[in-house]
């Protein structure tokens, strides 16, 4: 995955990044002015097996990170472990099911980021354009419930703290022109998101917490504060990173087709108050006709504004 934002040295404080990728919807709150509340930016996971008649395969919300640079205590709890080339050792955690947020960041939770997501999917735009009337579900049903799970979001990361929250290419070839069918929005379009905070040297660097939706066990993950801290959070099927045939079908206009792109897209859309009909989602498209080329599925990550 490409970093797109050159880091600010501070001589006081490590700088840590968190690449986002997978279906994870990266929803805006903008609250209502006398409402007391402040903008906030929080990234859903969804579950792509909520609505059963999509078809979707299973996903897992994970995080990746390096062993020696959390305690024993997570170490004993990775799904996981492997080892690259220079022989460091990194985990997977399974985060699935989780009210989480970052603690011991720079940046006053109250502050609003600095956010570059203009490549990023906008799903009120795309979706618009099929029905100018649909609503979207509000803070009240994706952010203040204890437990979403019954509108589709698997897990729930709070970005407070993150200084900037940007777009960035998740595999070669990104930054493609995609056109959403049904609808016809032309998007310019990059996978995955950077979030980039800072936390004290010399100190316990940041942790990860927050409590289980069902409210029956909590995850506290502590991170030393001895440099520079690269974190993965995924929500991805089996077949990420395999290379598959697309279908051709029929678009808009004479004579236009187009390919599949991302068919499982279509989960972004059961965050809307009333979900559409599979035919009704749009999904985004390539240019093209029957063996127009091959695409790798399931990396985009999304954006919507809510209200609420």
């Amino acid at each position: 995955m490409s970093e797109p934002e050159v880091v600010e040295a501070d001589s006081n404080f490590n700088t840590v990044k968190l690449f986002l990728i997978g279906r994870i919807c990266i929803c805006h709150h903008e609250p209502e002015q006398d409402s007391g509340k402040t903008p906030s930016y929080t990234a859903l996971f969804l579950n792509a097996r909520h609505n059963r008649e999509l078809g979707s395969r299973k996903h897992r919300p994970l995080m990746t990170a390096p062993f020696r640079r959390m305690d024993n205590h997570a170490a004993e709890e990775a799904e996981l472990s492997f080892c690259n080339i220079d022989g460091h050792a990194s985990g997977m955690w399974k985060i699935k099911g989780y009210d989480l947020g970052f603690k011991g960041l720079k940046r006053p939770a109250s502050e609003v980021p600095d956010v570059k997501l203009d490549t990023i999917a906008d799903l009120n735009l795309i979706y618009e354009k099929v029905d100018k009337d649909a609503k979207w579900l509000t803070s009240k049903e994706l952010l203040d419930q204890p437990d979403p799970r019954r509108h589709g979001v698997a897990t729930r990361l709070s970005l407070a703290g993150f200084d900037k929250i940007v777009a960035c290419s998740a595999f070669d070839g990104d930054g493609r022109r995609l056109t959403f069918l049904p609808g016809n929005t032309e998007m310019t379009i990059e996978g995955g998101v950077l979030c980039i905070g800072k936390f004290k040297k010399g100190v316990p660097g940041p942790f990860l917490e927050g409590p289980a939706f069902n409210g029956r066990s909590r995850m506290k993950y502590s991170f030393d504060g001895e440099g520079d801290l690269t974190l993965t959070m995924s929500n991805l099927c089996t077949c990420a990173g395999h290379i598959v045939e697309v279908p051709a079908e029929t678009g808009d206009g004479d004579d236009a087709f187009f390919s599949h792109d991302d068919g499982e897209f279509r989960v972004y859309y059961d965050l809307l108050a009333k979900p559409p009909a599979k035919d009704k989602r749009p999904i985004p498209c390539r240019p093209g006709g029957v063996g127009a080329g091959n695409v790798a599925e399931c990396y985009d990550t999304g954006r919507i504004r809510i209200g609420g």
